[in-house]
């Protein structure tokens, strides 16, 4: 990992820190919002854009370490991501319980800490067995290297979109109720005639916004 070039690391880094913020700020906000409410029972308020910026470092913090834990190992530099986009999915593996009705974690908060043991079991487990010794080096082109680090990189990105909370209907719903809040009926109004009216809960929203929005003209 030590030989890997800089610009592979700038890139990479870049990139992952790039759709981190994008993640969070645009597609999760609403539903970090939501989480950060209910935990705290309504004393504090979540903040888009700190928010963001602040889950942000701490996956980069994540990401330091391990590359200080594997800085002799032999390991594509996109893989030292992986801790990272585990810890990802187990804060944004969030959906509504269907007994009480309120947020609760999915499975990926227990799945997310053995993947992240088996990751440096493995990564351990192949540079101590000396396989890799034995294998053609890869990284002896540097566009070659740079290409295959962000093939990783995207699989992993792809792998924390598809896996966390992407139901249309609960982040449609989640945000059209931040916008109520707000007394942004326009915008919560949009939101909800992107999605089909056949849905119970989201029909009841986007009455009570026009109900609110009668009110106030």
């Amino acid at each position: 990992m030590k030989n890997q070039g800089l610009l592979t690391r700038v890139m990479c880094t870049f990139v992952f820190t790039l759709f981190c913020f994008y993640y969070l700020y645009c597609y999760q906000a609403d539903l970090l919002t939501v989480m950060q409410h209910v935990l705290s029972q309504g004393q504090t308020h979540y903040n888009h854009f700190v928010g963001a910026v602040l889950i942000t470092l701490v996956v980069l913090l994540i990401q330091i370490g391990v590359v200080r834990i594997l800085q002799r190992k032999r390991l594509a530099w996109a893989l030292t991501f992986v801790p990272s986009a585990l810890c990802l999915i187990m804060l944004t593996n969030i959906g509504v319980s269907p007994d009480s009705g309120m947020l609760a974690f999915g499975v990926w908060r227990y799945i997310a800490p053995v993947l992240i043991v088996v990751f440096f079991l493995i990564v351990f487990g192949v540079n101590n067995s000396g396989v890799l010794d034995s294998l053609p080096r890869v990284w002896s082109n540097p566009i070659r290297e740079l290409w295959l680090n962000l093939l990783i990189l995207t699989i992993l990105m792809l792998t924390i979109c598809f896996v966390s909370n992407d139901d249309k209907y609960f982040h449609a719903r989640i945000h059209a109720e931040q916008c109520l809040l707000d007394g942004d009926y326009d915008a919560a109004l949009k939101t909800l005639r992107r999605y089909d009216v056949s849905d119970r809960n989201i029909s009841m929203l986007a009455t009570y916004a026009l109900a609110k929005k009668r009110r106030t003209c």
